[in-house]
């Protein structure tokens, strides 16, 4: 089966990681002989800090002058290093590194739409070289068929036993999330056991929870007031989801939360979301308990959940700043 054959085209990592970079503009001195530590270091960083790789580039040329200067001091096996050093073109190298981040970028954006389209929420835990198949799957086969190659990866190989574990470890460490750990571990536990249908009510409420709980700590509303849709809407909108950057998948899960999670429906009518709340928990869905879906519900409140802790973490820095957003009208009470 030819979906099959992709499957394990995908998981042969290092050929497809080759894939990232034009094998047409990979530079001669990549495939003869092995980096310098620093230039490795960066590229192998570049999936997690992709959005500061220019800073680190410029920070690398000084490091490589005063490793010379360095060397010329300390006799002949120091002079014999300083030489070494010499010959290696740092800025030839670094516009090369440049170039890989550049191609990483595109590369990014393309699968954010992709993902977009077929209706998957991305997360930080999808290599760069699952993105690149990706692209290439769509560019030769369509959308129909992505989307169902895409949905049969995630859950067998990315989305394993070993990563929604690992997952659900992160949450362990977040104190705040201490109250809602034995809701989440029978989710998690539901999750991998394949009830599914038991899991994504579970999870979706738990998306909600976090959610209004933040915009209360953080002051996003008014406390006992009403909160409604658009309160949450606007909150992920114009402030925990704002990022914009190329390697950010805020805009992405704020789109899927609006457009799939708070769907609405009318009875006895089509459901278009595959994972509508109200169609959902308003037993109207009935067909909605799929490892897909369930996988979908546990990753959107993985992402939510991390970037509200990174708010906690400085809790008074980013009420200020939930306090200027307010001020400039950009969230109603």
């Amino acid at each position: 089966m030819e979906e099959n054959k992709d499957l394990e085209k995908m998981e042969k990592t290092n050929e497809i990681v080759k894939e990232v970079l034009d094998k047409d503009t990979l530079p001669q001195e990549y495939k003869l002989q092995p980096l310098p530590e620093p230039i490795q270091s960066a590229i192998e960083s570049l999936e997690r800090v992709g959005k500061t790789i220019t800073s680190v580039l410029q920070a690398l040329e000084p490091q490589f002058n005063k490793m010379h200067s360095f060397f010329e001091s300390v006799g002949v096996i120091g002079q014999r290093i300083s030489e070494m050093l010499k010959e290696f073109d740092v800025t030839k190298h670094l516009n090369n590194i440049r170039d890989i981040a550049q191609k990483a970028e595109k590369i990014t954006i393309k699968f954010k739409s992709i993902m977009v389209e077929i209706g998957f929420p991305p997360h930080e835990f999808i290599p760069i070289h699952c993105m690149v198949y990706t692209v290439e799957l769509y560019n030769e086969k369509g959308i129909t068929y992505t989307k169902r190659f895409i949905e049969r990866y995630m859950t067998l190989f990315t989305y394993n036993q070993k990563s929604i574990v690992s997952i659900y470890k992160s949450w362990e460490q977040a104190k705040w999330l201490e109250k809602r750990m034995p809701i989440l571990n029978s989710a998690i536990d539901g999750h991998l056991n394949g009830y599914y249908a038991l899991t994504i009510p579970v999870m979706l409420a738990q998306i909600e929870g976090v959610l209004v709980e933040g915009m209360l700590i953080l002051g996003a509303v008014k406390p006992n007031s009403d909160i409604k849709y658009t309160n949450q809407k606007n909150f992920l909108k114009k402030f925990l989801l704002d990022e914009k950057g190329s390697f950010s998948y805020d805009e992405q899960i704020e789109q899927f939360y609006i457009k799939t999670i708070l769907a609405n429906f009318d009875r006895g009518k089509e459901i278009k979301s595959d994972l509508s709340r109200h169609a959902i928990l308003h037993g109207e869905d009935v067909n909605y308990g799929k490892k897909i879906n369930s996988l979908k519900a546990i990753l959107v409140f993985d992402y939510i959940s991390s970037k509200l802790d990174e708010l906690y973490r400085d809790i008074e820095k980013s009420k200020q700043r939930m306090r200027d957003v307010t001020e400039n009208n950009l969230i109603k009470q």
